[in-house]
């Protein structure tokens, strides 16, 4: 069974932590927020205290990611508005609501074009790109990997470049066209060899190996 994973590139994954662990954070956070001042430290903040909340209280962390939304809108903080937008995007995409999640990672990509920032023109790509898998809209899907992949390249990163492979692969897979998906797979594989990514290999070969038998 090939593996598709909608939060593989969503570039918000958080690694694991203990509950206990979890909680100092979000109090010292949260003593933070009496002396905070309206700039974007103040974004930043709220982000941080949201994504405390992400996996146990997502309402709450959509409160604090729409603080940081609104704040970055008043100062006029532009990478505050598509941090607000990655962030809050990654709780619509957990709770299935890609529709919405849609209109608002079109938003990011937009707003990267504008301020010309290509590092973040990437990563909101291939966000966006997530989504429209996620809906079954293929041929958009790639375009916004395609895109997001050729930015990435510019800067050399082997590894999000071979990821973006195999997820090209399947999705050229879905659209049934077979030959160009074993290109992209041998292309994620030989990638992830590479840099010594073993579970991302594992997948990408899982999913070659299935492709060679259509």
């Amino acid at each position: 069974m090939r593996i598709k994973a909608l939060s593989l590139f969503i570039f918000l994954l958080h690694g694991m932590s203990v509950h206990a662990q979890t909680m100092r954070n979000r109090d010292s956070l949260l003593k933070l927020l009496p002396a905070v001042k309206e700039d974007s430290n103040a974004v930043l903040l709220y982000i941080n205290i949201g994504q405390q909340y992400e996996s146990s209280e997502p309402g709450i962390a959509k409160y604090y990611y729409r603080l940081a939304g609104d704040l970055s809108r008043n100062i006029n903080y532009p990478r505050g508005i598509i941090k607000y937008i990655v962030n809050y995007t990654f709780v619509l995409n957990m709770q299935g609501l890609y529709d919405s999640s849609l209109i608002l990672n079109r938003q990011s990509v937009e707003l990267s074009r504008q301020i010309k920032d290509s590092v973040y023109l990437a990563k909101t790509l291939i966000n966006t790109g997530s989504v429209y898998r996620a809906l079954g809209e293929y041929e958009n899907a790639a375009g916004c990997y395609e895109e997001g992949k050729l930015i990435f390249g510019i800067y050399g990163n082997v590894e999000i470049a071979a990821r973006t492979d195999d997820i090209l692969q399947l999705l050229y897979t879905d659209l049934k066209q077979y030959k160009k998906s074993i290109v992209y797979g041998e292309r994620a594989v030989a990638g992830l060899r590479k840099v010594n990514d073993l579970t991302a290999l594992g997948t990408a070969l899982n999913n070659l190996g299935l492709n060679y038998t259509y």
